[in-house]
């Protein structure tokens, strides 16, 4: 997985729903994050780190989530069934408060394959305007879903 130039992670942040900016830096999550790790047995600080990360790059629309097993054994040396109970744990405690979103957000059509460092600038403005946009629609379709507490049913 690719490391991003910060002034790109910090575009895609602002273009993201509230929700989902708000879970990324959410302290709970960040809890729930660390208690993860522990339960685990992951001690080190730098691959909690690297977890809490990865699990940001999902959030922020960069990393599948299907991809964030793959990463956690393959550059972070996690074994596979501890890379297997971390991602349920972080799909179960972290992500799926804010599912709706996330679904939203790789149902578009940017490829989540790394550009070639040739290519990387032009790519990366590409995908930063494209999310921009996409997400602003994900955004009003996700609040217009959100059922209104105040009324009563039907029939």
């Amino acid at each position: 997985m690719p490391n991003y130039p910060r002034e790109q992670l910090l575009d895609l942040y602002k273009s993201l729903p509230e929700e989902l900016q708000n879970a990324i830096f959410s302290s709970a999550a960040a809890d729930k994050m660390f208690d993860i790790c522990q339960r685990n047995e992951v001690k080190d600080d730098n691959v909690i780190s690297e977890i809490a990360k990865n699990t940001g790059y999902v959030m922020m629309g960069v990393l599948p989530p299907a991809e964030l097993q793959g990463v956690f054994e393959k550059e972070i040396k996690l074994k596979k069934d501890t890379a297997k109970q971390i991602v349920w744990e972080i799909s179960r405690f972290i992500l799926f408060p804010v599912k709706k979103y996330i679904d939203a957000l790789y149902h578009t059509n940017i490829s989540a394959a790394a550009p070639s460092a040739s290519a990387e600038s032009k790519t990366s403005a590409k995908i930063t305007e494209g999310a921009k946009v996409k997400t602003e629609i994900i955004v009003k379709q996700a609040r217009q879903k959100k059922s209104d507490g105040y009324r009563e049913p039907l029939g």
